[in-house]
Parts: C-alpha cells; sequence; structure tokens
C-alpha cells in the first residue's frame, strides 16, 4: 500500500507517526552532542520516547478530570461541565475494584484484561483520551457499577443502621446530578 491509501489516516493519528516525538529526539540527541555521554543515544530513540508517550497516552484515560469533569477535548463529544463518568459511579467503581482486589476469582483477570485490551487503540493514537474510542470498555465499566451497588447492597444488609445515611447520600446525589443536568439546559 502507498502513502496515499488508507494508512494516510493511520499516519496522521497514530502515535509512532508523531512528529512531536522525532522532534523531541533530536532535540535530546542535540543535548547529548554537547554532554558527550555516550550511553545517552540508548535512551533517546523512538522506542524509548514512543513507549514513554503511550504510557502517558494509557494512563490519561484515568485522570480524573477527564472522568469526571471535562470529558473529551473534541467539544463535539463533550457535556459542559461533565466528564464520562458521574461521581457516584466512581464511588461505585472504587468499590467494586476493591471488592474484586479482596476476592480472587478469575472474573478479576477477564475485568481487568478486558480493561486493558479496550484502552489499548485509544492509547496508540495521538488524540487520547477520546470519549468515542472508548467503547469497548464501557461494559466492563458498567459491570463494575453493578458490582459496587451490590457491594454497598450487601453491606447495608451487614449494618442496616446506616440505612438512613446512605438515603440521605443518595438523595443529595440525586440533586446534584438534577442540578447539574438542568443546569446546562
Amino acid at each position: 500500500l502507498d502513502k496515499d491509501s488508507g494508512w494516510s489516516r493511520v499516519d496522521e493519528v497514530s502515535l509512532w507517526g508523531d512528529p512531536g516525538i522525532v522532534a523531541k529526539i533530536l532535540e535530546q540527541r542535540q543535548n547529548d552532542l554537547i554532554t558527550r555521554d555516550p550511553l545517552a543515544r540508548i535512551f533517546h530513540n523512538k522506542l524509548v520516547n514512543g513507549g514513554f508517550a503511550f504510557g502517558q497516552s494509557f494512563l490519561s484515560h484515568f485522570d480524573p478530570l477527564f472522568l469526571f469533569f471535562q470529558g473529551d477535548r473534541v467539544k463535539i463529544y463533550q457535556t459542559p461541565d461533565m466528564g464520562i463518568l458521574y461521581l457516584t459511579e466512581g464511588l461505585l467503581i472504587a468499590m467494586a475494584v476493591f471488592f474484586l482486589w479482596k476476592k480472587p476469582d478469575h472474573y478479576r483477570l477477564i475485568c481487568l484484561s478486558w480493561l486493558v485490551i479496550g484502552l489499548l487503540p485509544d492509547a496508540l493514537t495521538r488524540l487520547s483520551p477520546a470519549a468515542p474510542r472508548i467503547h469497548l470498555v464501557l461494559p466492563v465499566i458498567s459491570m463494575f457499577g453493578g458490582i459496587g451497588f451490590d457491594t454497598v447492597l450487601a453491606w447495608v444488609r451487614k449494618n442496616p443502621q446506616i440505612k438512613n445515611q446512605l438515603v440521605v447520600i443518595g438523595l443529595v446525589s440525586l440533586l446534584l446530578f438534577q442540578t447539574s443536568y438542568f443546569l446546562h439546559q
């Protein structure tokens, strides 16, 4: 395939086609000429810099600003002043992760693998995190929310005295959701 075929789009958005990485490598190598460090060339290459860029891109999916407060940087995929998750979903997901971590079984490995593999395609692009490209992990996020909610229900069954506090927390969460929803209408 030549450059004018379907691969041109891949080159435009892929992490490895980023001209910024090559420019950074050239700048680092120029600085290495000044310091005359013979080992610096090992660390200043496309594989190392691309690996760091990939790591940053992958971890950017777990940024609280992206998840809860701002969402996607592209305005067409963004809800104003909202992330891609609600704060209450974040609490339920945190409870599910804690629950799955405590309970060793094969579900933990399946869910973690699904999450990692589902985020790889977006992490390999320069424009990440992007809301339209993370749809592969939405089912596992929903499962985490359900597991977290089930964990809360089990906890309430064991401790019935906290039921009133959870009802208040639920009503406050609903009020915050309604306020933010109608504020942006």
